[in-house]
């Protein structure tokens, strides 16, 4: 099925379960294209024996290629587990301009997560982000949005030291990139599920943006980094929100409460595994600039 150009939109989300059942759709106008979807559910998008195959893994970040004309690339991902397992998987226009360096870095950047395990650890916050800071100003020789950061120096918080870093990165780095005014203001609260760190913006957006979704349609040339940063977020148990009313943007990620597991079994992120990943995320920053 083709989907006729005037219907087209930037982003198809999808909400599937793990049978390949379509539950929920956003960015399909086409009356026809949606009888064919909801008639025989995953098969129009991808491959259902691959879908298959992909959704019985326990936690899944995944670049796939879309049946769908017009929409070639996408991320899959998986949320919650056992009968409230659901697969998520989000379609980019072939209209976006996404560079080869950017899509083969967010693909690697997917595989090392998928895989990539920490110890939490009791962090100061507002150390964290400094520290995350600093390594996007490196990427950007300085180039940056200054930070106010409204954290007291003794807070701290439950935190996959180097995947939450790369986090706070991300953000910084979407936030950064759609700045109005060179700022952004950063503060943290301590909420019953865990540490929620707000970033605030003003941004150039006069819609009013709620979700990823909302997001990824104003913002095109972001939808593939931030997809993969929610999908990640989501993995770890980190609660991520975009939100924009009246040209203020505010992202908000909210980290677990853990105990430290003396016997649990982890694949650590290594010194190389971590050097990798600033490499990917550096390539990322520079080709989307």
């Amino acid at each position: 099925m083709i989907l006729e150009d005037k219907t087209q939109n930037k982003i198809i989300c999808l909400y599937v379960n793990i049978y390949g059942d379509i539950l929920y759709y956003k960015g399909i106008n086409d009356s026809a294209y949606i009888n064919e979807l909801e008639e025989n559910g995953i098969d129009v998008v991808m491959d259902k024996n691959s879908f298959l195959k992909l959704s019985m893994k326990g936690h899944l970040s995944v670049f796939i290629t879309s049946k769908i004309k017009g929409y070639k690339n996408g991320i899959m991902a998986s949320f919650g587990n056992g009968i409230s397992k659901r697969i998520e998987i989000f379609l980019f226009s072939d209209k976006m301009l996404f560079s080869n360096e950017i899509l083969s870095g967010l693909e690697r950047a997917s595989e090392l997560f998928n895989k990539s395990e920490e110890n939490k650890e009791d962090i100061y916050v507002y150390s964290q982000i400094s520290e995350a800071y600093r390594s996007l100003s490196e990427i950007y020789k300085g180039n940056t949005c200054a930070i106010k950061t409204h954290i007291a120096e003794d807070d701290t918080a439950m935190l996959e030291p180097n995947l939450s870093k790369i986090i706070i990165m991300s953000i910084l780095y979407i936030l950064q990139t759609i700045n109005a005014n060179g700022k952004i203001d950063i503060s943290a609260e301590n909420t019953d599920y865990g540490k929620k760190i707000i970033f605030a913006s003003d941004c150039y957006c006069v819609k009013s943006i709620n979700g990823i979704y909302d997001f990824c349609n104003e913002y095109p040339y972001l939808s593939a980094t931030s997809v993969l940063l929610r999908s990640l977020c989501n993995d770890k148990g980190v609660e991520l929100s975009i939100s924009c009313v009246n040209g203020h943007i505010n992202i908000f990620a909210v980290f677990p409460k853990a105990e430290v597991k003396e016997f649990s079994v982890f694949n650590p992120v290594t010194e190389e595994t971590l050097t990798e990943f600033f490499w990917i995320f550096a390539e990322i920053f520079n080709n989307a600039q």
